[in-house]
């Protein structure tokens, strides 16, 4: 069995958490000629975006103050500007979950998609020598999840008209509080695969079964 790596500290992923999940990888391997990584990610972007909107806000204001019909003083609107500004900004830094909802759909999707590519290719998916890796990448603060197959999976799964499969088990992996959702995935996943792509006698685990965590932003899984 191969040992995974990790950026971040142990705790971010507790021993009952990691251990489920490696007994599902295996209970996977144990089925299907695939093998499996699972990445799990605290977040996969910092979702800037919203971040700029006080600053939309304090204009607004600054602009609303100077044309009403009531007169405030220079001070008064400066601070009223200023305070519309600082506050919402706060809150938006404070709270990373609030950044992410306020943040557009298709770019929280694009973020996720990109750093489950980027996993894809740092840990080394694609290299078996049968090409039928295939990664789970699951994303906390989004909460979504990808999966992505290297050719010789992709290969099985149109010969046998599954090609919806990784997306159903991505929906799976959502669908429950973590890891509950993440461990069904990976199990209906393997009774899947199980049905058209069994072991061989001669196999070699080339891929960590132990799952992977990976910090924030580009670059941050190893």
């Amino acid at each position: 069995m191969v040992d995974s790596d990790r950026v971040m500290k142990p705790t971010d992923l507790s021993p009952d958490n990691e251990e489920a999940l490696r007994s599902a990888v295996g209970r996977l391997e144990d089925r299907t000629a695939a093998e499996l990584v699972v990445v799990v990610s605290d977040r996969s972007s910092a979702h800037l975006a919203p971040l700029v909107a006080p600053g939309f806000f304090s204009v607004g204001v600054f602009t609303a103050l100077m044309w009403v019909p009531q007169e405030f003083s220079v001070a008064f609107i400066v601070w009223a500007a200023l305070l519309s500004f600082t506050l919402p900004l706060l809150i938006l830094v404070i709270f990373p979950r609030l950044r992410c909802s306020l943040t557009p759909r298709r770019m929280v999707s694009a973020a996720v998609d990109a750093r489950a590519h980027e996993a894809f290719s740092r840990r080394r998916v694609c290299d078996t020598r049968t090409r039928e890796g295939i990664l789970l990448y699951f994303s906390r603060l989004e909460r979504r999840a990808v999966i992505l197959c290297d050719l010789g999976i992709r290969r099985v799964l149109a010969e046998n008209d599954l090609e919806g499969l990784p997306g159903e088990c991505a929906t799976r992996a959502t669908g429950k509080s973590f890891p509950e959702g993440v461990l069904d995935a990976i199990d209906h996943l393997g009774r899947e695969l199980g049905r058209v792509s069994p072991p061989s006698e001669c196999r070699v685990n080339e891929l960590p079964d132990g799952p992977a965590t990976s910090g924030d932003g580009p670059g941050a899984t190893s």
